[in-house]
């Protein structure tokens, strides 16, 4: 997507910036983990630590410039098949709404909570809720139709990340 692809480039400048005076065949995988490291103790963008996902995600986008440069045969080899993020990076972990948690939210008679109500019946995203419109619920045949989904960093509705995201999704009688 657009938005991956700018995280991407963001993150292949960044790395740039630490090896700015130094050829691209010149760059070991220690100085990669090296810079690793510093994004590791403080992230570019928030400011506190980085966590695992977005370490191997540099690591990736670092590794596609150096496969690049083994491609048209400017380098030899790529650094980043010998990096991998420090082993006390923390892994953000997920998790779903507690049983407390859905049945507060269902009872509830607040307007705000109708986006999240239907998300629960649905199953939808929040990018795609965020796209619905009323064109996309068909209330006589019974189903909302996704066919997009709304990107939150660059504010606009795009397409599904995947064809399998483009589905009716029936409306329950709740």
């Amino acid at each position: 997507s657009e938005s991956d692809y700018n995280l991407k480039i963001y993150r292949i400048e960044h790395m740039s910036e630490k090896f700015k005076n130094k050829s691209i065949d010149n760059i070991s995988p220690d100085e990669i983990n090296q810079a690793l490291i510093e994004i590791f103790a403080v992230n570019p963008a928030t400011g506190k630590p980085s966590a695992k996902r977005t370490l191997t995600r540099y690591i990736d986008a670092v590794s596609s410039v150096f496969e690049y440069g083994i491609q048209n045969r400017i380098i030899t080899y790529n650094p980043c098949v010998y990096v991998t993020p420090p082993k006390n990076a923390p892994m953000r972990k997920r998790t779903a709404l507690t049983l407390q948690q859905r049945q507060a939210i269902m009872s509830s008679d607040d307007i705000r909570y109708v986006p999240a109500k239907i998300m629960i019946l649905t199953g939808l995203r929040r990018g795609e809720l965020t796209a619905l419109t009323w064109g996309d619920v068909n209330f006589k045949e019974g189903y909302i139709s996704v066919t997009k989904s709304f990107d939150f960093k660059t504010d606009k509705v795009k397409s599904t990340k995947t064809e399998a995201g483009i589905r009716n999704v029936p409306i329950t009688k709740s």
